[in-house]
């Protein structure tokens, strides 16, 4: 779950800086909200499938368990 935390806060700081950078270009507001709540979006869906993934390693294949669980 720590992956995750510092995987948020990372993507926070990516849309912080591009919202700033938008501002500062003097693109529209709207178009600036929609840019933030894309990147958001697609940071914690990657931080999900990423912290899902480490969780729910076992360290063994399939092959190796010889297919049971």
């Amino acid at each position: 779950m720590r992956a995750f935390w510092i995987y948020l806060a990372g993507t926070l700081m990516a849309v912080t800086a591009i919202g700033y950078g938008l501002y500062a270009a003097g693109v529209s507001p709207t178009w600036t909200v929609v840019a933030i709540v894309l990147i958001a979006g697609i940071g914690i869906a990657s931080g999900a499938g990423l912290s899902r993934k480490k969780s729910g390693e076992t360290g063994r294949s399939e092959a190796e368990s010889g297919g049971k669980s």
